[in-house]
């Protein structure tokens, strides 16, 4: 198919059915028109031989007045001046047969953003031009710094909690990583770099209980919130973090240490240094072994706020490293229900935990992500 020409209502895209019948006439140029975003065409030597309606009113213009003329006299209502159109056309780039990202953000001289794609087409007898659509997301834009704003000022206000600036410095310094895992060579590859990841975990953890404390969880007997704030602060203090590469291939066993012992390590530094209580210290100690495996001496009242701080901790690590949502956090009684959509099957999972019991039910099949 050729470029559609400005005035060409009559421009039809055939399609023969299979059992051979002429295709109805569909009006490619009046379909466009019902776009809600913009739609430009640009041929082979740079003129503009088609925009739609959305189009020519987000930018501004009258599509009568720039159809049939150089792409640069529409540029003039996408680029503040030549020198900015010049760095930032995509369009010429495209038509010369360079490369440029298929996706992008544009902030208009009015100061609103517009979304961009954009990509080169090849046709034989019109030579090689470049079909753009775009829209108009300053409202999404503005939701995102709002968003961003909301999310900064909570960080801030959790980064209070924090003792002093040795421990921010210690956690800003312990970076965690996302990767994929194969379990066929039990081998990883560090897919991102998180360089203050540990920091990054323990403000989210902080925001979880923030969570629980919502829903009621800290009215429950057995359980302080300012024991299990205590404790999520200072878990990860002494956690000793490999130096690894975006790409790097690793063998998780190999090139962590031991979760229990940065757990012992962290226990014992805090104690020392920030006079924690002995409640404390007893689960970061052990909030990484299994409950199976908790000596006799761990003290049977602190095993709710320990199995609370469990689940913390895992769903805390998922957001962190693996971009996991919380779809649901919702107490019923002394049983906690939680839903982790992990974009890692191997993640997801949906469960109740009955907080005193410590007895778990799966409601859909999912791996457990205890651990952080």
């Amino acid at each position: 198919m050729g470029w559609v020409r400005p005035k060409a209502v009559a421009a039809v895209l055939h399609a023969p059915p299979a059992g051979g019948a002429p295709a109805p006439a569909i009006p490619f140029a009046e379909l466009l028109d019902t776009m809600p975003g913009g739609a430009l065409w640009v041929d082979a030597s740079g003129v503009v031989r088609y925009l739609n309606a959305a189009g020519a009113a987000l930018l501004g213009v009258q599509a009568e007045e720039i159809v049939g003329r150089p792409y640069e006299v529409l540029a003039a209502a996408v680029f503040p001046d030549m020198l900015s159109y010049l760095r930032q056309s995509a369009i010429p780039l495209l038509l010369q047969g360079g490369r440029v990202p298929p996706e992008r953000r544009l902030t208009l001289p009015d100061g609103r953003t517009v979304l961009v794609r954009q990509a080169a087409l090849t046709h034989p007898g019109s030579g090689r031009g470049v079909v753009v659509t775009f829209m108009d997301v300053t409202a999404l834009v503005q939701a995102e710094l709002k968003a961003r704003a909301a999310a900064d000022e909570v960080e801030r206000a959790f980064g209070l909690t924090l003792p002093n600036s040795k421990v921010e410095a210690k956690l800003k310094a312990s970076p965690e990583y996302r990767d994929r895992y194969d379990p066929v060579t039990g081998r990883a590859r560090v897919l991102e770099v998180i360089p203050d990841g540990t920091y990054r975990h323990v403000i989210n953890g902080l925001r979880i209980l923030a969570d629980l404390n919502a829903l009621g969880v800290f009215q429950l007997v057995g359980f302080d919130k300012d024991t299990l704030v205590q404790a999520f602060i200072f878990h990860d203090v002494g956690k000793e973090q490999p130096v690894l590469t975006e790409g790097q291939e690793f063998v998780p066993r190999e090139t962590f240490e031991p979760s229990p012992l940065h757990a012992v390590r962290s226990a014992d530094w805090a104690r020392a240094y920030y006079g924690i209580s002995e409640a404390v210290e007893q689960i970061i100690r052990y909030h990484h072994t299994p409950e199976a495996e908790l000596p006799a001496t761990f003290p049977s009242a602190l095993r709710p706020m320990w199995r609370l701080f469990q689940v913390v901790d895992g769903l805390s690590a998922a957001v962190t490293r693996r971009d996991a949502v919380i779809r649901e956090l919702r107490l019923e009684g002394t049983r906690l229900w939680v839903w982790e959509d992990n974009p890692d099957p191997r993640y997801r999972q949906r469960y109740a935990l009955a907080l005193y019991s410590g007895q778990r039910t799966a409601l859909e099949a999912g791996a457990a992500h205890l651990g952080g």
